[in-house]
């Protein structure tokens, strides 16, 4: 009676193991990280003003259907070694659902700047320009510095 159970908690100990390998791999090189002096939402890129009041847009327009938890943590890797630009773009064109671009182009930049800083970038004394193509410019790194993604793991947020 007592092997089998050693047996299940090792398998699923090795298989816990496994997947978790096959998800990050620690390297001192990043594979989606962005060339030495390239900007990336590290470089506080945002002001602390700016956070804020994309936090009240986004709690008067965003929050009934996405909680803040809809872009933090694990769910926004998916943007890992994309560009703000990119963010930018998605949610001017897709958000709100019910409105597509119906937020000023500052809102907007606003709400990426609050979703920066619900991700632990932090905040600079400049705030992010409203302009996609400015943006395209930063790479969203929101990964620890040694820590990698196994590229072909990481989704597309735009699908």
């Amino acid at each position: 009676m007592f092997w089998p159970f050693v047996r299940r908690s090792l398998l699923v100990s090795v298989l816990t193991g496994v997947l978790l390998a096959a998800l990050v791999t620690t390297s001192n090189v990043n594979a989606q990280a962005a060339p030495a002096g390239a900007k990336t939402t590290k470089g506080r890129i945002y002001s602390a003003t700016q956070a804020t009041r994309g936090e009240q847009t986004y709690m008067s327009t965003c929050v009934s259907c996405h909680p803040p938890s809809t872009y933090k943590g694990a769910v926004f890797l998916n943007w890992q070694g994309r560009t703000l630009g990119e963010l930018l773009e998605f949610l001017t064109e897709k958000m709100p659902k019910n409105e597509p671009g119906s937020l000023s182009p500052k809102e907007y930049a606003q709400v990426v700047a609050y979703l920066l800083k619900l991700n632990g970038m932090p905040a600079g004394r400049l705030d992010l320009p409203a302009d996609p193509a400015a943006l395209r410019g930063i790479t969203i790194n929101l990964l620890p510095d040694k820590l990698t993604l196994v590229p072909s793991l990481v989704t597309d947020p735009t699908r």
